[in-house]
């Protein structure tokens, strides 16, 4: 038995995605979630250029940068803005666990691909939906069904980024991945954001700040090594036990309501994790 070298990097990511969802869902009270996710890019991409230049960048070839285009626009841009509205409608709980299905959505692509899943990767991931949906047990209302699209949604773009990215961490380093990342999405964003006006209070402009450090900086940069160094599968669905943590901390820190079946959903994940992270 031996632990895939994707767990620690990915578990990490899941837990700072967790704490991302909670400064999102702050930052989301009454303020757009447009200007809420370009706050977070432009955040992210800033700490990562002071790291890129600290630390070295590695210039990246021209496949590279398509696919970390592709990641770009439909991740931290179009999927992220879809996440953010989707937990300003229906909170942490259901927003983050219907988002972070997007293991099997991952799976399948690459399957299409040609890289066939192990068994324990699909029992694990079925686990993590299992879990999933028991979290999501006792939902209702006009606003929880449209935050349900929404992050249905945002589950088939991140699983499809998912797979992009995993071909893009095979051939550059993971600081230069998360650099492109952010920037491809930032720069599109800014001129689309300026037009709609960034009308945010101070604690909406800080907690969309302190998420994109914690997202599109800490995160991506532990969610992009857990791609170089270890399988896809692994790395995709241990980190989408991010609502595990954000269930726990907004029951802890947001008092929205954690009933029996929602921390069965918890327990059920965290075991989908330990199958799907271990194999002979």
């Amino acid at each position: 038995m031996f632990v895939d070298p994707a767990l620690p990097p990915a578990l990490a990511s899941a837990a700072l995605g967790g704490v991302s969802a909670i400064l999102l869902r702050k930052a989301t009270g009454g303020a757009d979630a447009f200007a809420v996710n370009f706050v977070k890019l432009a955040a992210g991409s800033a700490s990562l250029a002071v790291a890129a230049l600290a630390l070295g960048f590695e210039p990246p070839s021209t496949a590279v940068a398509i696919r970390m285009a592709y990641v770009g626009l439909t991740g931290p841009l179009l999927g992220w803005y879809l996440y953010i509205k989707a937990l300003s409608l229906g909170g942490v709980s259901v927003a983050s666990t219907i988002a972070n299905t997007y293991p099997l959505v991952a799976v399948a692509a690459a399957y299409l691909l040609g890289s066939a899943p192990k068994p324990n990767h699909v029992a694990g991931a079925l686990l993590v939906v299992a879990g999933v949906r028991l979290l999501l047990s006792g939902n209702s209302g006009e606003d929880r069904r449209k935050a349900a699209l929404l992050a249905g949604a945002t589950s088939v773009l991140w699983g499809v980024n998912q797979v992009v990215a995993k071909a893009a961490a095979g051939e550059s380093d993971p600081m230069t991945l998360s650099l492109l990342r952010v920037l491809f999405a930032a720069i599109p964003a800014a001129p689309l954001a300026l037009a709609r006006g960034l009308e945010l209070s101070r604690g909406a402009l800080a907690a969309a700040a302190a998420a994109g450090l914690v997202s599109d900086f800490l995160g991506a940069l532990l969610w992009l090594l857990s791609l170089k160094v270890g399988s896809l599968a692994v790395a995709a669905t241990v980190s989408a036990t991010t609502p595990v943590f954000a269930a726990m901390l907004s029951s802890l820190l947001l008092g929205e309501e954690m009933n029996r079946k929602r921390w069965l959903g918890v327990l059920a994940a965290t075991a989908g994790v330990a199958v799907v992270s271990y194999a002979a």
